[in-house]
């Protein structure tokens, strides 16, 4: 019986949240204590059981400095001032910040904590409410909260949990104590289970950039090609080519070889891209599946869905490099679908899946095709397990003995698949579409008004350094090309735009724009103004409420945008922030009225396909759009303008809609159902 080989990787990254002398925000190391350590140790329980890690330099490299403490995120030193000597800033900031975590699996099992959480949730009455032993204890629980739950089992750890409250200075100490010595695990125990070919580890740039916009920003019209680009086009070879050396140098440095693999950060790559990586030595690399689609449909290649099951051989001028194309159902599954089901029943589900897979290859090709056939199951590897109860250790156990025992399955690492011959199941993929692993284009980075003005901000200092060149200390000039390697990380453009939104996206727009400033400083060249004022309207708001009334038409018409700039926003990512799942089709709403009417526009990742649904209820109306057909459903007669092209327009006369207005949003598309939450708008 052949089996079928199915290769995981889970991508660890995080930006590089250096601001000015401490680490910002603490996500390195609370996701470090959390996830780094705890996945690959979950894995020595299964020596069968193979899977690829894909680490980011950036983040390695704030991990090191954890552990040989040269730099201190904002968190430890709140945590670390006495619960005696902290003044009111001190305290405004822990209860701004120490509730910032998942409420139902990393607040809630500590009975302690939800008291404080419900005592600390009118904050001008906690700062006088609270006592020393409550912030004591609340600045214990919120470190103690992101411990993983392998490290839980740490008798010290295990002891401070059994106590619940009432801690000691003494134990808050040892507990960011314990934390290092969690983050100086990462490393090893990688290295071990590598060198045991448990594992394989492949690394990204150094500082997440997205490289086919460092290479020539004019990619981005292969999948978006109305968009708009920055002034000037940011075109640089040499930067893109940096970014990958220096990743491959740290990790040499760190694991004492190169790298076969690299995951291009946010699998986003271009023909240019990847004769970048195999001129660096790599010999694999990996994106979504629609990429391949994209490709394949550009060069009149009708395709299978089985196609992506395969390793491309692509040829470059460079040599040789393999590509792999993740199922992104199948991998979506794990980030967001199982996080709510019965650990067993969803290793089931996820072993049926595969054996459906293992039918239609057979089907499709023959048995013989699965001596070539690899399944690329490529995902976050950190963000989603707050979503699972007991950090996804329940679920991990039964998926990993689920691929252990499992006949018809073999788990595989990347590096060991280069060879296969596939070349009688798919076709020659000899050019690229540029695109990532987000709706197959860049429209997250770079597809927004705040986001081109980022990359203007950035475009034009990095045409002054060009300029400057010639004059400019080539010790001063390394230093500030490293800032500039910083400032075209993909994480700052991820935040720009109404597309995500958190506690602290404001935070990102700050760190990014000082940067900029920094290197200005540097070149003894004045701020230019725009670099001193924040990109956007602050979006960290669950929803944005109108400016001021609107009155647009109802055309679905995107390029319209300017009747619609003063309305509200409401993102339809909000609950996953940091994560997209397949299948997205509404990205944000915008919402709005005047005198006579209120307005809605739903503005869409991709143009609507014939089988998509979008369904909308607004009190006890129900909107349904499908087909191309509009279905309303209402107790009265309910008269609607409506316009579905670009977006999906519509306007309801306020007569007809109480103000008090509950809004909820499902969409269905072949490759998934999504709802949404419900909000209330016009408050």
């Amino acid at each position: 019986m052949k089996k079928l080989k199915t290769a995981i990787l889970w991508h660890q990254h995080q930006p590089y949240y250096k601001y000015k002398n401490e680490f910002i925000l603490p996500w390195v190391r609370f996701h470090g204590v959390k996830d780094y350590y705890d996945l690959p140790a979950l894995l020595c329980k299964y020596p069968n059981v193979r899977q690829t890690f894909n680490l980011v330099p950036a983040l390695m490299m704030q991990i090191e400095n954890y552990i040989n403490n040269s730099v201190f995120d904002k968190i430890q030193r709140l945590t670390l001032i006495p619960a005696s000597e902290l003044n009111n800033e001190d305290k405004h900031e822990i209860l701004n910040n120490f509730f910032v975590l998942n409420y139902d699996n990393l607040l809630s099992p500590f009975q302690r904590y939800r008291e404080l959480f419900l005592k600390g949730s009118n904050k001008e009455e906690a700062i006088n409410s609270f006592t020393e032993h409550d912030w004591l204890d609340l600045q214990v629980l919120y470190n103690l909260a992101w411990i993983g739950s392998i490290s839980k089992t740490d008798p010290f750890v295990d002891r401070l949990i059994k106590k619940g409250q009432n801690y000691t200075e003494v134990e808050k100490v040892l507990l960011l104590d314990i934390h290092r010595k969690i983050l100086s695990k990462i490393v090893p125990i990688m290295s071990n289970l590598k060198q045991l070919s448990q594992i394989d580890i492949s690394c990204s740039p150094m500082y997440h950039p997205i490289l086919p916009l460092l290479i020539d920003s004019e990619s981005t019209l292969e999948s978006m090609p109305s968009a708009i680009l920055p002034n000037p086009i940011y075109k640089y070879y040499e930067d893109a080519k940096d970014q990958v050396e220096l990743g491959i140098n740290y990790y040499e440095k760190i694991f004492n070889n190169r790298p076969k693999g690299m995951w291009p950060s946010e699998g986003s790559i271009s023909n240019k891209t990847l004769d970048l990586l195999a001129s660096s030595g790599i010999k694999w690399t990996a994106t979504d599946e629609d990429v391949l689609f994209n490709s394949l449909s550009n060069l009149n290649i009708d395709y299978k869905d089985t196609y992506k099951y395969f390793p491309y051989k692509y040829k470059t001028k460079n040599g040789n490099i393999t590509l792999f194309f993740r199922d992104h159902q199948l991998s979506d599954k794990i980030g967001f679908t199982y996080s709510t089901w019965n650990p067993f029943d969803a290793a089931c589900n996820f072993r049926e899946n595969l054996f459906d897979i293992r039918s239609k290859i057979i089907n499709n090709h023959g048995e013989d095709a699965l001596d070539s056939a690899v399944v690329s199951i490529i995902l976050d590897g950190e963000n989603c397990w707050e979503f699972y109860p007991n950090n996804g250790y329940d679920f991990l156990n039964e998926f990993f003995k689920m691929l252990s025992t499992t006949e018809e399955i073999e788990t595989v690492l990347f590096s060991e698949q280069l060879n296969l011959k596939t070349t009688n199941y798919i076709p020659e993929l000899n050019n690229i579409c540029a695109g990532s692993w987000i709706n197959s284009n860049f429209s997250i980075w770079i597809g927004d008004k705040d986001d081109l003005a980022a990359w203007n901000m950035l475009s034009k200092l990095r045409a002054k350094i060009e300029e400057l060149k010639p004059q400019l200390n080539s010790d001063i000039l390394k230093i500030i090309m490293g800032e500039i390697y910083i400032a075209e990380g993909s994480d700052w453009f991820w935040w720009y735009g109404p597309e995500h939104n958190a506690e602290h996206k404001q935070t990102f727009d700050e760190i990014f724009r000082w940067r900029i400033a920094e290197i200005y400083k540097m070149l003894n060249i004045d701020i230019p103004q725009d670099v001193l004022k924040p990109i956007g309207i602050d979006l960290s708001k669950d929803i944005v409420e109108p400016q001021e009334m609107i009155s647009p038409k109802i055309s679905g018409d995107i390029n319209d945008k300017e009747n619609w700039s003063k309305a509200g926003v409401y993102s339809c990512n909000m609950g996953m922030s940091t994560m997209h799942q397949i299948g997205e089709l509404v990205s944000l709403i915008r919402f709005g009225y005047d005198k006579n009417a209120y307005y809605f526009r739903l503005e869409l990742v991709n143009k609507l396909q014939k089988d998509d649904l979008i369904e909308i209820k607004i009190n006890e109306l129900t909107i349904r759009y499908y087909n191309y057909t509009l279905n309303v459903i209402s107790k009265n007669n309910i008269n609607i303008q409506f316009a579905a092209k670009d977006t999906v327009d519509f306007s309801i006369t306020r007569e007809e809609l109480d103000d008090d207005i509950e809004l909820s949003l499902s969409t269905k598309t072949k490759s998934n159902e999504i709802r949404y939450k419900t909000i209330k708008l016009f408050n």
